[in-house]
């Protein structure tokens, strides 16, 4: 979202398939600015499992549940709401996180917090120290309107090299 300046309430989705993500641990991780705001927290978990069994998952069956949680859940606020943002905070296979994303349709006011891996902790937005190194590539900036964004990819299963 470019101006988050003019927010009138938050909805709070998370989305727990790997881990428990509180209503505290959003909130914690929101600006000062935001957390006095009007908000709903909503949870939307079509299945609770560890990161080791994602790849033996029936995604199509997944995703009906998604949906149904979406349309008993979300939607009603999103309707009741237009004025508010979506703050989400997922700890959830790849597919079902675009799975979901794809419900909002053309919903842009939408905020992701991001979990440190190593302090277990949800942010707002993070900053590093080093520069990041992906193998023999240089990272540049890709924004000249100054607005920042966060970009993040990750791979859940493994990977072998003659795919």
């Amino acid at each position: 979202m470019s101006n988050l300046n003019d927010i009138e309430g938050l909805i709070i989705i998370s989305h727990p398939v790997h881990a428990e993500i509180s209503e505290k641990e959003c909130i914690d991780a929101l600006p000062e600015k935001y957390k006095s705001i009007p908000r709903k927290f909503i949870e939307i978990c079509p299945i609770k499992l560890d990161l080791k069994h994602a790849s033996e998952l029936n995604w199509e069956d997944l995703a009906h549940k998604q949906v149904k949680e979406f349309n008993e859940k979300v939607k009603p606020e999103l309707v009741k709401f237009p004025n508010y943002s979506i703050v989400y905070a997922g700890f959830a296979p790849i597919p079902l996180i675009i799975h979901l994303g794809s419900l909002f349709n053309n919903w842009s006011k939408i905020i992701c917090l991001f979990r440190n891996h190593m302090d277990q902790k949800w942010y707002y937005s993070f900053t590093s120290i080093k520069k990041p190194v992906y193998g023999n590539i240089e990272t540049k900036e890709i924004c000249d309107s100054g607005e920042i964004i966060n970009l993040r990819l990750s791979i859940s299963n493994k990977v072998s090299k003659e795919s």
